[in-house]
């Protein structure tokens, strides 16, 4: 035994909702494995600085990742897929690629594979078999809403799999006064906030291509292709972001907009929407490229309501019991909304009037606000129960080959 457990996943590009998800596994695993070394990968040099003394981060270059992840998963006693939308190639196939090679190239050693609060998205028949091949050898699989498990098994997935919940849920909260300094900050004063987590989806899915125009790049190397008229739609949704953000600034004179950017691939898109609001002096920008997971929640924590594309805006924001809208792309923000009781504030972004789809929710969560706080509060607490239920299993996981499992009580985050 070597005594090391590999986080894997594409970090490092500052998706904040993905580096949510990996800060409470490190914390997690050393908690409850706590002679292992934890180690995790990195596609950015400092982008994990704030993991030092947690976790051991390595480093290699993108254009490296597959020879170098295969070593990491050489060292490794267990592997942990970190990222929940990895089963999925809607957003790239370079995710779910990375998934089943690290999977298969594990199993093919002998090392235990762990898929840790995973989702079902759409996955195309061209990787669909060689995908739910590995996903059926794996150690554990855990899913983190109801409807992930339906969906995997209409794929062909026959190993168990017990439905937990997200694992940025347990995510340790910033310290009280996090707040405070956070509006001090931005300048806010005790302001009202309204927040809005944009993704410009209809420019996926993002293909790996090392060499090409800078303003086609979403992220190096992963280049948007703004398939099928995408770039028409893409303009049609600033405007429909800008609507809803104008709608919210009406709420009271004082009401400040606040666009929170989760990924490196909302930030061109969210400037965007943010010029085309026109209300610079009531509108601010907290681009995630410059902050850690603790600072994104303390921010949403000041939010009286949150309209959000970005599924783990949704879940920090619902630590504070923030009220929140989805306009919803895919599955992933539409099975939160159900986990909750909720659903009735989830829009598809393709109805035919989005803009007034979401006026007229925003008035039903607004006269509803002290119960939808309420179910929130306790629909949190119940996914913070099930996501412990992970690291039980995963304890299994890691006892059966060797580690020391300590049989710890479920972490309180801070208030």
């Amino acid at each position: 035994m070597k005594g090391r457990v590999l986080v894997y996943g594409m970090h490092g590009y500052r998706n904040l909702g993905a580096e949510s998800r990996l800060v409470a596994m490190v914390r997690e695993l050393r908690r409850r494995v706590p002679d292992a070394e934890v180690v995790t990968n990195s596609l950015d040099r400092t982008a994990l600085d704030y993991l030092s003394g947690e976790a051991t981060v390595r480093y290699f270059h993108p254009a490296a990742y597959r020879a170098a992840s295969k070593r990491l998963i050489d060292d490794a006693d267990c592997v942990i897929l970190s990222e929940g939308a990895m089963i999925g190639d809607r957003f790239s196939p370079a995710l779910v690629d990375g998934l089943t090679r690290a999977l298969e190239h594990a199993q093919g050693r002998g090392i235990a594979t762990v898929g840790l609060a995973l989702d079902s998205n759409y996955l195309s028949p061209a990787r669909r078999a060689r995908t739910v091949a590995a996903l059926n050898r794996i150690s554990l699989l855990t899913v983190r809403a109801p409807g992930a498990d339906a969906g995997l098994a209409a794929y062909g997935v026959t190993v168990p799999m017990p439905v937990t919940a997200d694992c940025a849920v347990s995510m340790p909260l910033p310290e009280p006064d996090a707040g405070r300094a956070f509006r001090e900050r931005a300048g806010v004063g005790d302001a009202p906030i309204h927040a809005i987590a944009p993704v410009d989806f209809h420019m996926w899915p993002a293909l790996l291509r090392p060499i090409g125009r800078r303003s086609d790049f979403v992220r190096w190397p992963y280049r948007g292709t703004w398939p099928d008229g995408g770039r028409l739609r893409s303009d049609e949704l600033v405007g429909i972001w800008a609507a809803h953000a104008r709608r919210l600034l009406s709420l009271d004179a004082r009401a400040r907009v606040m666009l929170v950017l989760m990924d490196r691939g909302d930030v061109r898109f969210g400037r965007r929407v943010h010029a085309a609001i026109g209300a610079p002096e009531r509108t601010f920008v907290l681009d995630g490229q410059s902050s850690t997971p603790a600072e994104i929640s303390a921010a949403l924590g000041q939010a009286e309501t949150l309209t959000s594309s970005r599924y783990h805006a949704l879940v920090l924001s619902a630590a504070y019991a923030v009220p929140a809208l989805a306009l919803g792309h895919d599955n992933r923000t539409r099975f939160f909304c159900q986990d909750l009781g909720l659903e009735r504030y989830w829009v598809g972004h393709d109805v035919p009037d989005p803009v007034a789809a979401l006026d007229e929710r925003l008035d039903e969560l607004r006269a509803d606000r002290d119960a939808v706080r309420a179910r929130i509060a306790t629909g949190f607490a119940e996914m913070r129960v099930r996501d412990a239920r992970n690291y039980e299993l995963l304890g299994d996981v890691l006892a059966g080959i060797g580690h020391r499992v300590e049989r710890v009580e479920p972490a309180v985050a801070a208030a």
